[in-house]
């Protein structure tokens, strides 16, 4: 008995020390303090005994000496991610048992220690939802339990037998033996900070003394069926950004660009700097986060402006950049830090790793994921970035169209038409299963519609036209028949292209 109770206290110790080494690693990985993810669990419920000195097998009786016993304990736990959890418990509380038919009962106290793992069944099964309020757990664990026990007359009350009451390696002589923890848990989510859980578990002991008595049971257990709060360190309630936030990093990514390239990088690098250190962001960045508000405010209401399918930015890709190292990082392990489920996407400019998801024409679209990202995934660092050809842009140059030569779309030949075509865009979808002939027929639409997927939208399109006042005549005829929304597009060699260039080759009269 000694052996196995020796070989459990330096099991637990070991399983103690490699939990702490492995949250060591994991704050040093993610730039996490000692305490993110820790929680701490108060609770307390009913014991009851299941062993040689019972009334009934699953059933505890009430009368005649009650076989409901309370206990209470304190859970410390660490979150290695959204399914598994460590956690360290301590426990203590009576038991007791009945058999009448010998006129016998026992009593006893417990106390015990355990480390359990814990898996979040909800998060395993369908994925991690921080908005999700109800979850369920398993829990399994090894420790070690001792306790005092006194068998007793049902009748006289007179002390039969005892256990642990001296001698043993426990405090105060009790007996001490393995105890190997399962069950099942309900955790329900007041807030980020506070959580109320349910949680019943059976516990096996090493022994078949724990009432005091051997007999047919080669292994006495209990059960512990409990009521717990909980309370989570270093958890930051998500909040919804007000609308034009002042975000540090977005001011050092974001700042206008001006004519002195390498002084504006220089900037950038100073700002950088100083929010590593925690220092007060200086009258420069503020001037530049009340320049990105007004461009901002510019973007967002010249795409109020325009229909709802159409592209105002042509080119540009709005994209949400949800973190920047200095080294590189797997695209699959930033995805699964912030428990996404597209793509992340990377780009290397200025000694800086960025890493973005999304793709929209839109900045409105971007800056609602951002909001999601930020709410639902607590990426509170996230924010919109432009993109051309995988080249970064300023939201300065996106709105007024101040894109360098060398990432632009390139012109077409001054006053050329070969392999030009226009077509009339009638419907933009996120799926392609819309029934065209149903469109057809609706719409009185002789000429062929074709179907292309464009930034994840399928781009419903009809007509082929050699010139752009043949396509302008067949949009007018399409609107009159009631598609409002119709409008032209442009191709050139079967590769969509914007209607400015269009313009500025010469191929549409201006």
């Amino acid at each position: 008995m000694k052996k196995n109770h020796y070989f459990s206290i330096r099991l637990f110790i070991f399983t103690m020390l490699l939990s702490l080494f492995t949250n060591q690693l994991i704050s040093q990985e993610s730039d996490k303090k000692f305490f993110d993810d820790w929680s701490i669990n108060l609770n307390a419920g009913a014991n009851l005994f299941y062993g040689d000195i019972e009334v009934y097998n699953y059933y505890p009786v009430t009368t005649n000496n009650n076989e409901w016993r309370m206990a209470y304990g304190l859970i410390l736990q660490k979150e290695l991610g959204s399914v598994i959890a460590f956690r360290g418990q301590v426990l203590n509380g009576k038991i007791s048992g009945t058999k009448r038919k010998i006129d016998r009962y026992f009593e006893a106290d417990i106390l015990e220690t355990s480390i359990s793992a814990t898996i979040n069944i909800s998060s395993l099964l369908f994925r991690k939802n921080l908005n999700r309020t109800t979850s369920i757990y398993a829990l399994v664990g090894i420790g070690i339990t001792q306790w005092k026990s006194e068998l007793k007359d049902l009748r006289t009350d007179e002390i039969i037998r005892t256990n642990g009451v001296s001698g043993g390696s426990g405090i105060n002589g009790r007996t001490v033996e393995g105890v190997v923890p399962f069950g099942l848990g309900l955790n329900f989510k007041l807030n980020q900070r506070w959580h109320i859980n349910l949680e019943g578990t059976l516990r096996p002991v090493q022994s078949d003394l724990l009432d005091a008595t051997e007999g047919d049971f080669q292994y006495d257990f209990y059960s512990y069926n409990s009521i717990g709060v909980i309370y989570n360190f270093g958890k930051k309630k998500p909040s919804i950004p007000v609308e034009y936030p002042v975000e540090e990093e977005l001011i050092a990514e974001e700042q206008p660009v001006s004519e002195q390239t390498e002084e504006e990088l220089i900037l950038e690098e100073l700002i950088l700097e100083q929010l590593e250190e925690e220092t007060v962001v200086d009258t420069e960045a503020e001037k530049a986060a009340e320049e990105l508000r007004r461009l901002e405010e510019e973007i967002i209401d010249a795409e109020s402006k325009t229909k709802i399918y159409e592209k105002p930015w042509h080119g540009v890709e709005f994209r949400v950049q949800i973190m920047a190292t200095r080294t590189k990082h797997d695209t699959k392990d930033v995805s699964s830090k912030f428990s996404l489920t597209e793509p992340v996407k990377e780009n290397f400019g200025d000694n800086w790793y960025r890493y973005s998801v999304g793709a929209y024409s839109k900045y409105w679209k971007a800056k609602e994921y951002r909001n999601i990202l930020i709410s639902r995934h607590n990426v509170y660092d996230a924010f919109v970035v432009a993109y051309m050809n995988e080249e970064r842009l300023s939201l300065a140059q996106v709105l007024k169209g101040d894109i360098p030569s060398e990432i632009k779309e390139p012109p077409l030949p001054a006053k050329t038409t070969e392999g030009v075509l226009f077509r009339v865009q009638i419907l933009a979808a996120k799926n392609n299963n819309i029934p065209v002939n149903d469109m057809k027929d609706k719409y009185n639409i002789t000429e062929e519609i074709q179907i292309e997927k464009l930034d994840q939208w399928y781009q419903y399109t009809t007509g082929n036209f050699d010139t752009y006042e043949g396509a302008k005549s067949y949009r007018n005829k399409l609107i009159e028949q009631g598609i409002n929304d119709a409008f032209i597009v442009a191709y050139r060699n079967g590769v969509r292209i914007s209607l400015s260039n269009a313009i500025k080759s010469g191929i549409i009269p201006k």
